[in-house]
């Protein structure tokens, strides 16, 4: 405990300052210590240690700049209704909690389990919880209970030094240690700052501990912690006691209560701690109002104490039968208040960012809504804060300026517009007071639940599938042209509910996920296999192929889990209004329309909210022995066992579970095109029929196939996969040879974009998964 400071003390020391906090008398600030080089990190740490071995601080450290902060509901004009703050030096700041963080360990088991300030693990909660508890176990008992809450006088400035060292001795066993700490709190003097600049004279200070020191409250509870027993029950939190006693009659329950506070005033007196009679209350606790109606008689050197019948202790108004009814009442007063403030910050044409305004709300408002939550939420008033509460949240869903800007960032020029023929360069180049305008319809829209019918429409158009008859409807894959306006909403909400639904779906879903891609899965894939070949064992693998996987999402169900992952309920309804009561057309190349349809399930295709929507159905597939991969609907399991049968009969096992699982969310499998693989490093074993069943189905076995645009051959040789891309490839290249014409055809750039775009892009695709093979020379 006595050796020298390491850096590491210091450094953890270092991190824990606050940037931003104001600098004491030597006027400087954090951060010129924070980004200190190493070189003066070893001074300073010899600086520190050669303080503590010689016990010895300079005397700028003793200096204190004291501003006085008004507390809340005093008048200004007495001098009594500040609280003292002491800006101290910053080394002095990293010494003490160099110091706190070696003495800690050794006082804190020391320290009773009724004190609770300022302890790791400790709270104010946990005392308001423990007297409340209490409290209502003795209405249980049908006793009576009685309250005194205990008020010292400025009881961090009246610490007596001589009695405070007599106690870190019988503490801290290292009497240097004792001796270093009573060095820094003697000598001490502070100048007054005000608000307009003045200041006092410098002044002495014989005893306390500083007010704004971390070493402070753990001398502070050294200093009380040793508090003579008593029967009534103690609770405390620094300087903020009470106690408590319960018995069967209020006579007895009087006289207890006298007894103690004789004997606790007895002892604050021999240790020079004042307390308040004035301040210092008492109060009666019972289930019947007639009983609890009662003012009790306690006295303190032949004072009466002042009865309350709702006190407050931390924070927290205790009413006579514990209905927190006054309490909430204030706290919805308070947080009316600050709501207010945030209204006002939260125009639309201007004001603070979504950000700001979510990190201010928890700031102010929840702060004050929610604090000892436990302690009142069972109370049947609670409906008068929960409103307010609601109104915080509304205010700050409103789209923003920012949030508009962004969403519109993203869209792409060029591309077709929706039913309402309203194209994204038209809502790109707006002028701001359409932005204003844009923002208020859009929070309109949010809080009402309410969406244009036109958004709900969509025009359809068909693509052909690749290498697909043209005659057989179900080769094209629809495409919908939804509304700008309404992809600019999809947008909002999508940054709005992204970081917390992403941190809720699996680490095998990686479908459209920042920083996930289809070469990820791919790699996966292809690694467990590759390990299942080390292991010398057989490995399987299902590709899933899910019929129409987006049109088919069930509402009922995909609200019911939307409800599980987004705790905002509100926006969950309006997330719902989205995919209900959806109609399209179909187009044909030919300009000729289909009657409108309408939907019943399903999200639709080309919306920026669909594939998270999607993840969000899926998000809970069951858990299996096979290894999950997964990119939105593109789903794919392995698993590898010693042998083929065991193998087959794991993956039977595994199809089994998942298909229960679709069924019942009302995803369709198609048995038709999900196929069976098996892998093995030698051609003769990798030959294997798997025989993996769907309702009694058998699987097709494939030996080469294609997952994410990704030939898998059963050794993964990738020797099919790179033919392929060689011909995709060859056909491109001659196609850039054609535009490539030295007389005619496109520019040097326009040849360096199509050449990325076309031929790159197929060549590239997936590289670190084969660039091993042996057949990349192709």
């Amino acid at each position: 405990m006595s050796g020298q400071f390491s850096t590491a003390e210091l450094r953890a020391a270092i991190g824990n300052l606050r940037q931003g906090k104001s600098p004491g008398h030597d006027n400087i600030h954090p951060e010129f210590v924070t980004h200190q080089s190493e070189t003066t990190s070893a001074w300073l740490c010899s600086f520190f240690s050669s303080c503590f071995q010689r016990s010895k601080l300079p005397k700028t450290w003793r200096r204190a700049a004291v501003i006085a902060l008004l507390k809340p509901g005093k008048t200004a004009e007495d001098p009594k209704a500040y609280r003292p703050i002491s800006l101290l030096c910053v080394p002095f700041k990293i010494m003490e909690r160099m110091i706190l963080s070696r003495i800690e360990p050794v006082v804190d088991p020391q320290l009773p389990r009724e004190q609770a300030g300022f302890r790791r693990g400790r709270s104010t909660v946990d005392q308001v919880t423990l007297l409340t508890q209490d409290i209502e176990d003795s209405f249980q008992a049908k006793e009576k209970v009685g309250v005194v809450l205990l008020d010292l006088t400025a009881a961090y400035d009246t610490v007596w030094h001589r009695g405070l060292h007599l106690k870190l001795l019988r503490t801290i066993p290292d009497r240097h240690m004792v001796k270093f700490i009573m060095e820094m709190l003697s000598n001490r003097s502070f100048i007054l700052r005000t608000s307009d600049g003045q200041r006092s004279r410098l002044r002495r200070l014989r005893n306390g501990v500083p007010q704004g020191s971390v070493l402070s409250p753990l001398l502070f509870n050294i200093y009380i912690h040793d508090l003579p027993e008593t029967t009534s029950r103690q609770y405390g939190y620094a300087d903020d006691l009470a106690i408590m006693l319960r018995r069967t009659t209020w006579s007895a329950v009087e006289q207890g209560l006298n007894q103690d506070m004789s004997i606790l005033a007895a002892y604050l007196r021999k240790w020079r701690l004042q307390l308040s009679t004035g301040k210092t209350v008492s109060a009666a606790y019972h289930l019947c109002n007639g009983e609890a109606k009662r003012e009790l008689s306690v006295s303190v050197d032949n004072k009466r104490l002042e009865h309350q019948l709702a006190p407050k202790y931390l924070g927290v108004r205790l009413d006579r039968t514990l209905s927190y009814k006054r309490h909430l009442e204030e706290v919805r007063a308070k947080v009316t208040a600050r709501v207010s403030l945030i209204r006002r910050l939260a125009g639309t044409t201007w004001g603070a960012s979504a950000r700001t305004l979510r990190i201010s709300t928890q700031a102010l408002v929840f702060s004050a809504a929610e604090y000892c939550a436990p302690v009142w939420s069972r109370s049947p008033h609670v409906k008068k804060v929960d409103p307010i509460i609601n109104n915080a949240l509304r205010i700050i869903t409103e789209f923003t300026a920012e949030e508009l800007s962004e969403a519109m960032s993203k869209l792409k020029p060029g591309k077709s517009p929706g039913h309402d023929n309203i194209h994204p360069e038209f809502v790109i180049h707006q002028s701001t007071t359409t932005s204003g305008w844009l923002c208020a319809f859009y929070t309109s829209c949010y809080q009402r639940l309410k969406l244009q019918k036109t958004w709900r429409r969509a025009s359809v158009i068909a693509l052909p599938k690749p290498n697909k008859p043209a005659e057989d409807p179900k080769s094209y894959r629809p495409i919908s042209l939804l509304c700008v306006p309404f992809k600019i909403l999809e947008r909002m909400v999508h940054s709005r509910i992204e970081p917390v639904v992403d941190s809720q779906l699996t680490r095998e879903q990686a479908g459209f996920r920042r920083g996930r891609s289809t070469a990820d899965q791919v790699t996966l894939l292809c690694q467990d296999i590759e390990d299942s070949f080390q292991d010398n064992e057989k490995a399987g693998v299902v590709y899933l192929d899910l019929t129409a996987a987006y049109d088919t999402v069930w509402h009922r169900g995909l609200h019911l889990k939307l409800l599980r992952t987004i705790p905002d309920r509100h926006m969950v309804k309006f997330i719902m209004e989205t995919p209900s009561n959806r109609s399209f057309n179909l187009q044909t190349s030919s300009g000729q329309c289909s009657r409108l349809r309408r939907l019943k399930n399903g999200v639709p295709q080309g919306s920026v909210l669909s594939p998270m929507l999607f993840n969000v159905y899926i998000h809970d597939l069951p858990d299996t022995a096979s290894r999950k991969y997964g990119y939105a609907d593109d789903l794919a399991i392995m698993l590898s066992r010693p042998t083929w049968k065991a193998m087959e009969e794991g993956l039977n096992e595994d199809m089994g579970t998942l298909v229960a699982y679709l069924r019942r969310w009302r995803l369709q499998l198609s048995v038709g095109k999900s196929v069976a693989a098996a892998y093995h490093p030698s051609t003769r074993e990798a030959r294997r029929e798997l025989e993996v069943r769907v309702d009694n189905k058998c699987l097709e076995v494939q030996q080469a196939p294609k997952y994410l645009g990704v030939r898998l051959y059963r050794t993964l040789s990738f020797k099919q996969h790179l033919e392929e891309v060689k011909a995709k490839v060859t056909s491109r290249v001659a196609l850039i040879r054609r535009l490539a014409g030295t007389t005619w055809g496109a520019s040097a750039k326009t040849l360096r974009i199509s050449t990325q775009a076309l031929v790159f892009s197929a060549a590239e695709y997936c590289v670190p998964v084969w660039s091993r093979s042996p057949h990349a020379r192709k």
